[in-house]
């Protein structure tokens, strides 16, 4: 049930940064940005902004980057898609529940999450174990799930020969808007059940 509920809430996050952008590499930013454009859906552009609802806070995106990155470590392909950096604010903790408990931090009325997605791909012949990816922030600090980063893969088990849609999150600085591109990911260890392949953690700066 543990496990249920904190998928439910990562699906809850990923509805509300989840884009679909074209192929440009450039960070799309604007420190000075003032302008808030309401929108139904998923944010997509620079001051997108969803409204608050009575469990989560109104989330406006302050950056957006297509990363388009492929990485290949023994026998998996990761597939670094879109970074997203959003204000939220909100009026009461209702509306900070669900992210507190993802991120397993207390969070003040507004505060900013990075967002990034990416898709894994076993190319093995037997069935991995995905144990806690992290990240690694702009200021050199390295954060994992529940202690101020989540991602929607942990405890996972991906399939041979199959592919996953992950997506990994923190809780960042307003500060860092300008730095989207210096975040770095840490692949989580994985491994067979036979242990007869076994992955050690490996990190991807997603400048490159």
């Amino acid at each position: 049930m543990k496990k249920t509920a904190y998928l439910l809430g990562i699906l809850i996050i990923s509805a509300s940064l989840l884009t679909a952008c074209g192929n440009n590499s450039k960070t799309i930013s604007n420190k000075n940005e003032t302008s808030t454009h309401y929108v139904s859906g998923v944010t997509k552009k620079v001051g997108d902004t969803q409204k608050a609802t009575d469990d989560a806070g109104q989330a406006k995106l302050l950056a957006i980057k297509n990363i388009n990155l492929t990485k290949n470590i023994k026998g998996t392909t990761f597939k670094f898609k879109d970074a997203k950096i959003l204000e939220i604010k909100t009026n009461n903790k209702s509306q900070r529940d669900t992210d507190e408990k993802n991120f397993g931090v207390t969070l003040p009325d507004t505060y900013y999450e990075f967002a990034l997605y990416y898709d894994l791909t076993n190319n093995n012949k037997t069935a991995l174990q995905i144990n806690t990816p992290e990240l690694i922030l702009p200021n050199k600090v390295q954060v994992q799930p529940n202690q101020g980063s989540m991602d929607s893969l942990v405890g996972e088990t991906i399939q041979a020969g199959a592919k996953k849609e992950g997506m990994v999150g923190a809780i960042v600085e307003k500060t860092d808007v300008s730095k989207i591109s210096k975040f770095k990911y840490v692949t989580s260890n994985m491994s067979s059940d036979d242990d007869s392949i076994n992955i050690n953690a490996t990190t991807f700066e997603l400048n490159k």
